[in-house]
């Protein structure tokens, strides 16, 4: 279908490093281009765009080649540059990712939307990556002020992070505008007849990361709950894209480190079991995309996964932080494989359930008619 040049989207991200929030811009604007004129734009870092792209889509880094704070803030001062300058080419700018949301009082323009997918006033407190007390509470201070901008509109990827948007901006008058996150049914997908990995061994798959919030210790210290009889029957993949230094991983885990989505769904199609050990999550797509792979998944209470999330139904719960219940659903899943197998299937038809194009419907309501 030929793009319409007034329907034009300019997203933009802090960055695109590999993460869940950079993912839903991705296959939202891989989604429409068939449709609009669609760019992406960030400040320019280090790495390079893990993300596919389809042909049109525009994704350009803003700023210096090199690294180091200073290169950064002028980066980021660049991008804000050149998207007042380009204003007027675009009918929608939308923004995501936490470090950005302070700064849209600067772009000239009204609306601007500002795309929330976790929890951003609490989302650094690991200070994993502000490192201190006092840059998270200057961040936290600026984030609350950044909820009064009078030129920015909220949408929300799950009912979680719209509640603790009202809790954290003490407001009650924003809308439920809701873009739900969906699963790209040609790469995340399962047959019915479709068999796991063989042998006698339970397959469990884990998507670790090295910030404390994501709870990789809980998955150590399950682990380590497990009985030996159970740990012989249990074969852990271990997939991240980081540097986990600094946690005592496991000799029998395996790393894996796949390069795209296809690769990582071939590693959830040879799983048996799926584990989520997130302490806070805006919605949780990775658990869901291994359900689409057949995977009986089991989940902690992170709040965004009650989109889809049904306990005993297609998967098992427990309360974030708990290894001693962590490792109880493990050895269940082990032990019983009907359990498994009526957990893997209703984990399938929950994801048919939540698509891109739903994902790309409820935008398009939002932006072009304004309903909520």
């Amino acid at each position: 279908m030929k793009r319409n040049p007034q329907n034009s989207i300019l997203f933009l991200l802090p960055s695109v490093k590999i993460g869940g929030g950079n993912r839903v811009v991705f296959e939202l604007a891989n989604g429409l281009i068939e449709k609009y004129r669609i760019a992406i734009w960030y400040p320019r870092g280090p790495g390079e765009c893990y993300y596919r792209t389809a042909p049109g889509v525009q994704v350009r880094a803003i700023g210096l080649f090199g690294g180091g704070l200073i290169i950064r803030a002028i980066n980021i001062l660049l991008l804000f540059f050149f998207i007042n300058l380009s204003a007027s080419r675009f009918k929608h700018i939308i923004s995501t990712g936490q470090m950005l949301g302070p700064l849209l009082l600067f772009i000239r323009r009204d609306p601007v939307y500002n795309f929330i997918q976790a929890d951003d006033f609490q989302i650094f407190s690991d200070l994993a990556l502000l490192r201190n007390n006092f840059f998270y509470g200057l961040y936290k201070i600026l984030t609350f002020l950044s909820y009064r901008y009078p030129n920015v509109c909220y949408i929300f990827n799950s009912r979680h992070t719209y509640r603790r948007f009202l809790f954290n901006s003490k407001r009650d008058c924003i809308p439920p505008a809701l873009v739900r996150p969906g699963v790209n049914p040609s790469v995340f997908n399962h047959s019915p007849g479709q068999n796991k990995t063989p042998g006698d061994k339970v397959h469990l798959v884990y998507l670790a990361r090295f910030h404390p919030i994501k709870g990789l210790q809980t998955m150590i210290t399950a682990f380590r709950h497990l009985p030996e009889n159970i740990r012989q029957q249990l074969s852990v993949t271990i997939v991240t894209p980081d540097n986990l230094i600094g946690y005592d991983i496991p000799r029998e885990w395996q790393l894996e480190s796949p390069r795209n989505d296809t690769a990582l769904a071939g590693i959830y199609n040879c799983s048996d079991v799926f584990v989520s050990t997130s302490l806070s999550e805006g919605f949780g797509l990775p658990a869901l995309e291994a359900m689409a792979c057949g995977c009986a998944v089991i989940l902690s209470e992170n709040g965004g996964c009650s989109e889809y999330a049904r306990p005993g139904h297609n998967c098992l719960t427990y309360r974030p932080g708990d290894s001693r219940s962590l490792a109880k659903h493990i050895m269940r899943l082990v032990n019983d494989r009907n359990i498994r197998k009526h957990i893997s299937a209703q984990g399938v038809i929950t994801s048919k359930y939540f698509l891109w194009l739903h994902s790309q419907g409820e935008l398009l309501r939002i932006l072009n008619d304004g309903t909520f």
